[in-house]
């Protein structure tokens, strides 16, 4: 089973190259121009295991997608990464309040891109493993 990856990015150079870097690595990848279309893909049953997206996008943003993503328990679970521009005002206290699983700099290294999704799969993975158990519900009371 191939993991998905949805990219939420106004820029079309940056969707090709994460297409072209991350389906070389093996992920299935689908890219989107803004917030509002990824969070549409989303919300009309589009398998995603990685979101990444840009903090600046028209319609929707990536602080707000993320946002939205980690406040419907559908998805809350689902890690999100946040493109940042290298020159693009960054505020970690929206990132974090909007419950971002991490950030990916602007141009990208291949094995940056790559491996940053990697790990928060990875992270992702290891806390199901060690999250307890639900426990079981108790068998309803019977009244002689």
């Amino acid at each position: 089973m191939s993991i998905s990856v949805l990219v939420a990015d106004d820029s079309p150079t940056i969707r090709r190259r994460a297409q072209a870097t991350l389906g070389d690595a093996g992920f299935d990848v689908h890219c989107v121009e803004d917030g509002e279309k990824a969070w549409e893909e989303m919300d009309g049953g589009r398998k995603v295991d990685v979101l990444l997206c840009d903090i600046l996008m028209p319609r929707l943003d990536g602080y707000g997608l993320c946002g939205r993503v980690k406040g419907d328990a559908r998805f809350a679970s689902l890690p999100v990464l946040l493109l940042r521009g290298t020159f693009e005002p960054w505020d970690e206290a929206k990132a974090h309040d909007a419950g971002a699983d991490g950030f990916i700099t602007k141009p990208f290294e291949p094995e940056n891109l790559v491996g940053t999704v990697r790990d928060v799969l990875e992270s992702v993975e290891d806390e199901a493993r060690t999250a307890p158990a639900p426990a079981a519900e108790a068998p309803p009371e019977t009244v002689p």
